[in-house]
């Protein structure tokens, strides 16, 4: 079944890539994996290729973007004799396999494996789910932080840990993972009967130091490189126009965006899928929370949080661009979709319009027209 999921995603999203991305006009010729490899896909295989680049203090630059994703994919690349695009497509392609493995697996563990396997449907039909087989790091962050939460919710710490320092030094909302597994390690040691905070400071507790390990070698990596242990901040906030507006003002740019636009313009209606995307997370918070606890909830939380900390001068583009694209990175969403969809009156349409939205995402990002 969850191979089925996979594979039959991936076998459309290649014929909406190889076939359908014809009908719109004027594009220049590429070859079907160069469709899967659109804007932030190049910086990853430069990174791959070339390793980390400063090109100058006004020109944007690879050192915005996480390591392990490209570290992954120059690995990869062995395989097809050192060409990174196939190795780092292969890696976002295995790890959204892997993400739904460990998404059904904790859908069967916190409800039942119906459950488990709609949200899997779900999450392989979001309208921005093409990210997650194109030359981007979303699947691999979906993969990672399904399996970290699932051993932690197993109480296997040494693979939770593990997993869940990668996350860090894959995109910066890696960072989310930090608070959920210390809560998930405190509920263990209340469940053991201590409800002190005391228990977070034991000295089993500084295992959860590892957490920040692989990212502090990557800022000192930053520091001795570049001079900047925060060049990924710093390098987005100023070369690619984000602006610090905190999660309100972003919304309240994003409805400005949808109040002032005419609805002619494309960019309109990528707006109401990025607005759309912030209304469901918001809404699902709450049922998050009752449903699956605290612990998926402060992940939730978290994400939201990073991916709507900034937004995008509305003066150069649309400032809510690519959070929907962030947010879908929130699988506890998924988790609870898939728990009220045993509602038929809920679920065929809410697949209906997943679908519906699908396929013209992924057709536009085919055609290099952007879509997050």
């Amino acid at each position: 079944m969850i191979v089925g999921i996979w594979l039959g995603s991936r076998l459309v999203l290649l014929l909406l890539a190889s076939i359908l991305a014809g009908l719109i006009p004027n594009q220049q010729p590429m070859g079907v994996l160069d469709r899967f490899t659109r804007w932030d896909g190049g910086w990853y295989r430069s990174i791959a290729e070339h390793g980390y680049e400063l090109r100058g203090p006004d020109q944007q630059s690879n050192l915005a973007f996480f390591p392990l994703y490209p570290i992954l994919g120059r690995v990869a690349s062995i395989l097809f004799l050192g060409n990174s695009q196939s190795g780092l497509l292969l890696i976002s392609n295995l790890a959204f396999l892997v993400a739904l493995i460990y998404v059904y697996r904790l859908g069967r563990l916190e409800f039942d494996a119906e459950s488990g396997r709609r949200a899997l449907i779900y999450m392989a039909l979001f309208p921005f789910a093409v990210f997650f087989a194109a030359l981007y790091s979303e699947s691999l962050f979906v993969a990672l932080a399904a399996a970290a939460f699932f051993y932690a919710r197993q109480r296997n710490w040494p693979a939770a840990l593990g997993l869940g320092a990668l996350l860090p030094v894959t995109r910066v909302m890696g960072l989310a993972i930090i608070p959920a597994l210390l809560w998930e390690w405190w509920e263990e040691r209340r469940q053991h009967g201590d409800r002190s905070l005391a228990a977070l400071f034991d000295r089993r507790a500084l295992a959860l130091g590892v957490l920040v390990v692989p990212l502090a070698l990557f800022m000192l990596f930053l520091w001795w490189r570049f001079g900047d242990p925060l060049a990924f901040s710093t390098l987005v906030q100023k070369n690619w126009d984000r602006r610090t507006t905190l999660p309100w003002g972003t919304i309240a740019l994003g409805l400005d965006v949808l109040a002032r636009l005419p609805d002619s313009r494309y960019v309109k209606a990528i707006a109401w899928l990025d607005m759309g995307t912030i209304g469901l997370v918001l809404a699902m918070l709450p049922l998050v929370w009752r449903r699956l606890g605290v612990s998926y909830t402060l992940f939730v939380v978290t994400v939201f949080f990073l991916a709507t900390f900034t937004s995008l001068d509305p003066a150069k583009g649309l400032p809510t661009a690519s959070i929907g694209r962030y947010l879908m990175t929130a699988f506890p969403v998924f988790l609870v979709l898939g728990d009220l969809g045993r509602r038929r009156w809920l679920h065929y349409p809410v697949l209906t319009l997943f679908a519906a939205l699908f396929g013209p995402v992924a057709i536009y990002y085919f055609a290099t027209i952007w879509v997050g």
